[in-house]
């Protein structure tokens, strides 16, 4: 383990990267592998200025780099490009790295971790001036991303995206794209400019990559109509994005997690975009429709609001602690705050063979054994009329799978209230706080069977509901088709 330098304002010493006096005066050279002298090593911290003479400094690249490597470096260590906070020169700023008209992409292998500040001030800035194709950032499984601000330069012309790429590696030693107080920027090209038409976006999907954003700032342009987070893409890929503590600004309501293209293209798309404590402003969480072969889930959770949401092909599950939706009887532990489940059944996907799936509820039964009457109480969209997805909610359209254990046995068993004939659903008397959320009336209604076998002392009973809309009808959300579910059934 060494220490490294590098200072581009250089132009003495042995270029080597020995010491301050003596550093490496191209990061670039240093960056794809290929130093002028010396080299470096798993392990190893690489120093880079920052700043000289009151101003950052500066390089830009023509050509696409491939940042290597160092054998030994992943898991056990990394090599380390830390970029100055004036503890080895005496000033600091922010590193300006541009990715030149030429450059295309820029590959990051496992092993190197970038540390730009895990709080405060970035102090390496990455821009792209390409105006001729989109940058493709590929940050491998097993390298890290610290305090780094990914922005537009002057983008001359029509410029286009620079794209995030969590990338896989094919062997044993996978793990995470890892960035940490990071900004990644859609403003519009310093000095004005045009704003990117074609495939506006942050993140790209990387085949089998996973990638956990912490504590950073997406910055979507409310200037793009159409900017997501997630570009349109119809490539058939598996990967995974979880941000955590980030937040999302320069938000309008016509941007979305991700492109239509990508929602709607009927590919094996196996992914999940999850959101834990993250403030996403104004982006439609909805994401109108996507094509039902992809396996695309969106999940966001946040505390202490208790806030969710779970988009998939399927289905919208919701909760918001600002909804104002009717509620019976769960409430959220702690808080004492009623709450309940908004779902909204796809337009297109959901079927009788694809059904919503709200998860799993579960409840401790600490009684004496006994067999007991299981209920979840549902509120449907108002179903005279005839004018909308719900009417006549069936046995055959919402149904519950309760399991519990076999006091008998000691082995699970799984009770279902589906009738395959169908059938009206059975209607309730259910004390709801309210039958109305916004401007639509809903019915009340209930999912209820009696157990065959006696339910087994301090055990689990698990619900879980499904529910389809009526063949060859549209759920719409505009039009407010959404059921409420009670996640505390009751067991009597």
């Amino acid at each position: 383990m060494a220490d490294k330098y590098c200072d581009v304002s250089l132009s003495t010493g042995l270029n080597d990267g020995t010491s301050t006096a003596n550093a490496w005066q191209s990061l670039v050279d240093v960056l794809d592998g290929t130093p002028t002298s010396g080299s470096y090593a798993a392990g190893d911290v690489i120093h880079i200025r920052t700043a000289d003479s009151g101003g950052n400094l500066t390089q830009t690249a023509t050509a696409a780099i491939t940042t290597p490597e160092k054998t030994g470096s992943y898991p056990s260590s990394h090599v380390e490009w830390r970029f100055d906070d004036g503890t080895k020169w005496t000033e600091s700023g922010t590193f300006e790295f541009v990715l030149g008209s030429n450059v295309s992409s820029w590959t990051i292998s496992q092993g190197n971790l970038f540390n730009g500040g895990y709080s405060g001030t970035r102090r390496f800035e990455v821009k792209y001036n390409n105006n001729s194709a989109n940058v493709d950032i590929k940050i491998s499984s097993g390298a890290q991303m610290i305090g780094v601000h990914f922005t537009r330069g002057t983008s001359p012309g029509a410029p286009r995206n620079m794209f995030i790429e969590p990338l896989a590696v094919s062997n044993a030693r996978q793990g995470v794209s890892l960035f940490n107080n990071c900004k990644f920027e859609h403003t519009t090209p310093e000095g004005g400019g045009t704003n990117p038409t074609t495939l506006p976006g942050v993140f790209t999907a990387g085949a089998g990559g996973y990638a956990l954003i912490l504590n950073s700032e997406i910055a979507m342009n409310s200037s793009i109509t159409n900017d997501t987070l997630i570009p349109n893409s119809s490539a058939s890929v598996s990967f995974e994005l979880k941000f955590v503590g980030c937040k999302f600004t320069g938000t309008a309501s016509t941007h979305a997690l991700m492109g239509t293209t990508a929602r709607n293209t009927a590919a094996v798309r196996i992914g999940i975009i999850s959101f834990k404590d993250c403030d996403l402003g104004l982006i439609d969480e909805a994401q109108a429709t996507y094509a039902a072969p992809n396996g695309l889930s969106i999940v966001s959770e946040s505390m202490p609001g208790a806030d969710f949401f779970r988009r998939t092909p399927y289905e919208l599950i919701q909760y918001e602690s600002t909804g104002n939706y009717p509620t019976l009887n769960a409430t959220i532990p702690d808080s004492g705050t009623n709450w309940s489940i908004r779902v909204w059944p796809d337009d297109d996907n959901c079927g009788t063979m694809a059904p919503a799936s709200l998860g799993s509820f579960t409840k401790w039964y600490n009684g004496t054994a006994a067999t007991k009457t299981l209920t979840v109480e549902l509120l449907i969209k108002d179903t005279s009329g005839g004018s909308n997805a719900f009417d006549s909610p069936a046995k055959n359209e919402w149904w519950v799978e309760f399991s519990y254990i076999d006091n008998s046995t000691s082995l699970p068993v799984v009770e279902s209230t589906y009738v395959n004939s169908g059938g009206g659903l059975t209607t309730s008397t259910a004390s709801w706080s309210s039958t109305t959320y916004g401007a639509n009336s809903y019915d009340k209604y209930k999912l209820s069977l009696t157990t065959a076998n006696s339910i087994k002392q301090y055990t689990f009973i698990t619900a879980l509901i499904f529910s389809n809309k009526p063949a060859g009808v549209a759920a719409s959300s505009a039009s407010g088709d959404f059921y409420f579910v009670d996640p505390d059934f009751s067991v009597t």
